[in-house]
């Protein structure tokens, strides 16, 4: 058994090293000493079964974008995230940014920025949400009311309900969907 611990935004794992699909790792970015060859990037991951990870390819707005999307775990530096977000050219020209974080069978997290004026309007998912402000001000509204989320506060959803996301500042946010057909 593998023993974790929290530290910062994401899990480290007590031991120094370890190997994925043969290649050794180290568990910090900055390796704290340590001789391996790469630290461990967010989006990576190690196995501990025999689940194929799964990657996404390099796009020509994301040509460095080859990550890990699924595997027995993955390791998602939201902070990293949010910066390439704010860097990109989509960033620049658009209202919002985002990125697949993590996606499997039925599960998807979403990192997005949102600029301030920023609507997604009239929004339907066929399954549950969970909306959370990671950084920013939002109105949220469904057909009874608007709310107004703040920084670490979550909204959830359930299927088929109609909803507005309207950024009252430029406005981080983590959304989880989870397919309400998948097990």
């Amino acid at each position: 058994m593998i023993p974790f611990s929290k530290s910062g935004l994401g899990i480290v794992i007590e031991f120094s090293k370890l190997k994925y699909q043969n290649k050794q790792y180290c568990l910090l970015p900055q390796a704290r000493g340590n001789k391996c060859n790469r630290a461990l990037k967010p989006g990576c991951a190690f196995k501990r079964s025999n689940m194929k990870a799964r990657h996404n390819e390099a796009t020509l707005n994301r040509p460095e974008g080859d990550r890990i999307l699924d595997a027995p775990f993955v390791f998602i530096d939201i902070e990293k995230f949010s910066d390439q977000l704010k860097n990109e050219e989509a960033w620049k020209k658009n209202d919002r940014n985002g990125i697949t974080v993590y996606k499997t069978d039925g599960f998807t997290m979403v990192l997005t920025w949102l600029h301030r004026d920023a609507v997604i309007m009239d929004n339907l998912v066929g399954g549950l949400i969970s909306l959370h402000v990671l950084n920013g001000k939002i109105d949220f509204t469904v057909e009874n009311g608007t709310t107004q989320l703040t920084k670490n506060q979550i909204i959830t959803i359930h299927t088929g309900i109609m909803h507005t996301i309207h950024a009252r500042e430029d406005s981080l946010l983590l959304i989880t969907t989870r397919d309400e057909h998948q097990s």
